[in-house]
């Protein structure tokens, strides 16, 4: 069955009122979400979005003059969150995001946080999501490319305590990578937090 509108606006305003979040357009994701077929029965932890672009929009920030893209990339069951993952799966992922974005291995690591799979199954909404925040900084000290990306967990009804787990969990799992080579031959590297701050 489709996601009902009342639900896909308590995500999408849990999404809103996330810190860090800017300018979204509300009724672009709220539309999208109600099309989409939900199976409430499912022992699935994680519904998976078509990759498609229109789940993306470009948050305008005019005065850090930064370039500002924020997408959903899972639908979560909260009920379904506490789930024992073997170990061959943790050491996967760990490696795994120590190399590249992937919406799935972050969706493991949630469950693998015993006090965010706790309160997401305790919780009194039926869904959250997984989205991501990435950020491109080109006018910086060192005038090249920075990217930043950050995972966000929108969670509906969460309490302050909780708010500062998640904070925490999405810092912890912030990719900050700078663009280096020369001329066309140009490619990301992985950086600290410390250098990028530095230089951003």
């Amino acid at each position: 069955m489709k996601m009902t509108r009342e639900i896909a606006e308590e995500l999408v305003e849990s999404l809103k009122n996330h810190s860090g979040i800017i300018s979204m357009v509300e009724t672009k994701f709220i539309e999208l979400l109600t099309s989409l077929e939900i199976d409430r029965n499912s022992k699935k932890f994680y519904i998976d979005l078509p990759d498609d672009d229109k789940y993306q929009q470009l948050l305008e920030d005019e005065e850090s003059r930064k370039y500002h893209f924020l997408s959903i990339r899972r639908i979560l069951i909260n009920k379904n969150a506490v789930h024992n993952v073997s170990l061959i799966k943790k050491i996967w992922g760990s490696l795994i995001s120590k190399i590249r974005w992937s919406s799935n291995v972050f969706v493991r690591n949630i469950r693998l946080n015993k006090k965010i799979a706790k309160f997401l199954a305790e919780n009194k909404s039926q869904f959250s999501l997984l989205a991501k925040l990435q950020t491109y900084d080109y006018r910086n000290k060192k005038e090249v490319l920075f990217t930043r990306s950050q995972p966000i967990l929108a969670v509906p009804n969460a309490k302050e305590d909780e708010i500062k787990i998640i904070e925490g969990w999405e810092k912890k799992n912030t990719f900050y990578e700078e663009e280096i080579g020369f001329l066309s031959f140009r490619y990301p590297r992985r950086i600290s937090f410390k250098k990028y701050s530095a230089c951003s």
